[in-house]
């Protein structure tokens, strides 16, 4: 009688484990400060440049940088400084900068840095194709913001300027949004 109860009790023994396994994630926004300016011409004063963030994350900050211009004129520009931070718990390496464009725009031609990164892109006038609008997204030493990488808690200081060319239309509105694409350090 002993020897079934042992080998009942062997056979029937339970053994638990227990884990939690955390992974890292992958989290690049758009933070606070958020500072923008323009050079308008005194005279003219009529030129305004909006940029904010949209699309917010519920952890922190936001996905989509919103720029418009309203009422601009040849010769008019306008600058914004963004930050980037990364919010996740891996490094996050920027990919791409990705900037589309409101109706009556598109891409003419996009302009790159000394290492082949996009920085810059040309609007045109959807039904006219001439360039109306020059934009530039870069890091303070006017590279492209492609191929930086962010480790956790990492703050990316960023500029955006604009120039409106002779071919801009009077009381015209433009706008366009601007993401960045990021995946894993490679």
């Amino acid at each position: 009688m002993s020897i079934t109860g042992f080998t009942y009790a062997q056979w029937n023994d339970l053994i638990v484990i227990s884990n939690t396994m955390e992974f890292g994630h992958l989290t690049l926004r758009f933070v606070y400060p958020l500072d923008f300016s323009d050079i308008d011409d005194a005279s003219k004063d009529v030129g305004k440049l909006n940029c904010y963030y949209a699309d917010p994350d519920p952890q922190e900050g936001y996905k989509i940088l919103t720029i418009a211009i309203t009422n601009a004129y040849s010769g008019y520009e306008a600058y914004c400084d963004f930050t980037l931070k990364n919010i996740g718990t891996l490094p996050d390496h920027i990919e791409a900068v990705v900037i589309t464009q409101t109706l009556g725009l598109e891409v003419g031609e996009n302009y790159t840095d000394v290492n082949n990164n996009p920085v810059g892109w040309r609007f045109d006038d959807a039904l006219t194709d001439e360039p109306v609008l020059y934009v530039y997204v870069y890091k303070d030493t006017h590279s492209s913001l492609v191929c930086n990488t962010l480790n956790r808690g990492d703050e990316l200081q960023s500029k955006l300027s604009i120039r409106v060319t002779d071919n801009a239309k009077e009381c015209q509105s433009y706008g366009f949004q601007v993401q960045v694409m990021y995946g894993q350090v490679p």
